[in-house]
């Protein structure tokens, strides 16, 4: 029963005997990681059956106990269920839970079942959780005492096929080098980088086996040239260069401080860069981030920008979006596509 559960950045407090009616309902703001950052309500009710209600017995423990019942609800703050790059594209959020308990000065963590649901709506609710095997019924409930429940929340970038009408996990972007990039940033010396990143006066220092990891072009020109210590980058602002870079060690677009034009700006010209020197999957972050960051203001920006980069599922679900919100009705439209 004990085990390393998820970690979460706030327990739900419980501190009751499991014999006391336990009734928690508790929103806390949280980041959700995995893909796109995002920040969401989400919403928690715990709570045990009343002494009177029947106990229900448990196959695997083969006892009877009374249910410890867990039930979570996302409240998001963007619109990308309504945003897609392809109606075949989605996201999954997954839930883990588990309760700690304390019984004769032992504690014991006991683990819910795995949640997931695909994402289809501004809101989500998860079945109710109960308890993985707990083998409460063996202890007396005046001893045993529900401590906090701890708890984390992920999301997966999804396809479905059509041939097996299931959805299927998309493969990460590989490697993530956050440790070293925190290393980094507080001393160069001692992360011991082997390249310097150049942009006009700017200079950023980064390690040839990270861009290599990054980017296939990369590592054939370092291989090529394994002597070169400085890579320059012409016709792209620093900031391009830094979030990209930063991209590469961590995985995560950083766009804190941006007011909603200047992300839009940011996320395009970003877009720009990873295509001119084919760092496909810093270009497949953009678009994704571009569809959980989308607001009314910039919806039309996007339009244009999905038109002229022939992105007819991205363009279409951005035209719904901006017609629905701002009225408008005449866009750009992708190549090839002729408006009914």
């Amino acid at each position: 029963m004990q085990s390393s559960g998820p970690a979460c950045r706030e327990p739900i407090i419980v501190d009751k005997a499991f014999g006391e009616s336990i009734n928690i309902d508790r929103k806390i703001e949280s980041e959700l990681p995995g893909g796109p950052n995002e920040i969401a309500d989400v919403h928690f009710r715990l709570q045990n059956f009343a002494s009177s209600a029947p106990q229900r017995y448990c196959t695997l423990c083969q006892l009877d106990h009374k249910k410890l019942q867990l039930k979570i609800a996302l409240r998001f703050r963007n619109d990308a269920h309504t945003v897609l790059l392809s109606p075949v594209l989605g996201w999954t959020y997954e839930v883990e839970a588990r309760v700690c308990v304390m019984v004769n000065n032992e504690t014991y963590h006991l683990n819910y079942q795995r949640q997931s649901k695909i994402r289809i709506d501004a809101t989500l609710e998860f079945p109710p959780m109960e308890l993985l095997c707990p083998r409460l019924g063996q202890y007396n409930e005046t001893t045993l005492t529900i401590k906090h429940v701890c708890w984390k929340i992920s999301k997966v970038k999804v396809f479905f096929v059509l041939e097996t009408q299931t959805w299927h996990k998309i493969p990460d972007l590989g490697p993530c080098f956050k440790d070293l990039y925190l290393i980094n940033r507080k001393s160069p010396m001692e992360s011991r980088c082997d390249v310097a990143v150049r942009v006009g006066s700017n200079l950023f220092l980064a390690h040839k086996a990270v861009l290599c990891a990054k980017s296939f072009k990369i590592s054939e020109f370092l291989t090529a040239h394994p002597t070169i210590h400085e890579i320059f980058f012409t016709d792209v602002y620093p900031d391009v260069v830094q979030i990209a870079l930063k991209f590469f060690y961590t995985n995560e677009l950083d766009r804190l401080g941006y007011k909603a034009l200047q992300l839009c700006d940011l996320l395009i010209r970003l877009y720009y860069f990873a295509k001119t020197h084919q760092f496909e999957q810093l270009r497949l972050a953009c678009l994704d981030d571009i569809t959980f960051t989308v607001i009314p203001a910039t919806a039309p920006i996007y339009v244009a920008f999905a038109a002229h980069e022939n992105l007819p599922g991205l363009h279409q679900s951005l035209q719904a979006y901006s017609y629905h919100f701002n009225g408008v009705q005449s866009f750009p439209q992708p190549a090839g596509v002729v408006r009914q």
